[in-house]
């Protein structure tokens, strides 16, 4: 079972996390959830509407910025 439903803030690449050096069992890369991302995306219309504080696991299904994952991020 996924531990993150499809479609939330943890699967945008517009979302900027600050992430642990463990991954879980299935490899994927740890976001510490204690510390909130923020939204990136440039266009201030389409950014999310709490772009300053994201959680991992909101779902943003209907965000105007929410595009995939294209590859790991790390930053």
């Amino acid at each position: 079972m996924a531990k993150y439903p499809p479609k939330t803030c943890r699967d945008c690449g517009f979302a900027n996390w600050t992430w642990s050096d463990k991954a879980y069992r299935e490899g994927k890369s740890r976001i510490i959830v204690q510390k909130p991302g923020h939204c990136r995306s440039e266009d201030t219309a389409k950014r999310a509407a709490t772009s300053e504080r994201l959680w991992a696991q909101a779902p943003y299904a209907e965000c105007p910025a929410w595009r995939p994952v294209e590859f790991e991020q790390r930053t």
